[in-house]
């Protein structure tokens, strides 16, 4: 590898993904020095080493709080559902009660035995709201740290190159297409979106997953 002309070595990294490029690495210990240089990762990844560990390593950490606070939301939840029920299954009996005694005489025993159920069953039913709207916000944040974490690993099992290629592509076709389905009249339309569609089947090649016509279908479907 040391011997390769640099022009050369430039055109293999441009042809390798993160992961790639750390198995380049214990090869010897000349492809570590030389896929260790900020200049390497720069040409595969588009960041330094030190900063996509430790971009990586901080979505994890998102990761693992937001799922334990989805966990904790989603457990408050559930105390919170079994009180209110409690509570309305309480406050139904009272009411039984209290609408027989009323025939007769209603006293104040009766009033107040009745007033604290439903003072009871609206604390509950306000827990539950409250219960409700942080499960929905953990869920949410959940959610959207998930995205992060796939399109993080998703990037360092793609080169750089295809990347841009990619993107460029279907900013083009989007401008080009205006978001619809290719059934295109004009050159430049589908020129657009045949550069479009090979980009992302060089990446499919990568990820082994959806082919480009599939994602760009999901595109214009959103």
């Amino acid at each position: 590898m040391d011997l390769l002309p640099d022009d050369l070595k430039l055109k293999i990294f441009q042809e390798l993904d993160a992961v790639h490029l750390c198995r380049l690495s214990v090869v010897s210990k000349s492809t570590k020095c030389l896929t260790d240089l900020p200049e390497s990762w720069k040409i595969v990844h588009g960041n330094l080493k030190h900063e996509v560990k430790e971009t990586h390593l901080k979505n994890a950490e998102n990761l693992c709080i937001a799922t334990c606070n989805f966990e904790r939301c989603k457990d408050e939840h559930a105390v919170a559902t079994s009180a209110a029920l409690d509570a309305a299954a309480k406050m139904t009996a009272v009411e039984k009660r209290t609408s027989l005694r009323f025939k007769d005489n209603m006293d104040i025993r009766t009033w107040n035995t009745y007033n604290s159920a439903v003072s009871d069953l609206n604390f509950t039913e306000d827990c539950l709201d409250e219960a409700e709207k942080n499960l929905e916000d953990a869920e949410l944040e959940l959610w959207e740290i998930t995205g992060i974490v796939k399109a993080d690993c998703k990037k360092l099992r793609v080169p750089l190159r295809l990347r841009k290629i990619a993107d460029d592509a279907l900013e083009v076709w989007k401008k080009e297409c205006k978001k619809k389905i290719p059934c295109v009249e004009s050159e430049a339309e589908r020129r657009a979106w045949w550069i479009a569609r090979y980009a992302f089947c060089a990446i499919n090649k990568w990820e082994g997953k959806s082919s480009a016509s599939d994602f760009l279908l999901n595109v214009t479907a959103n």
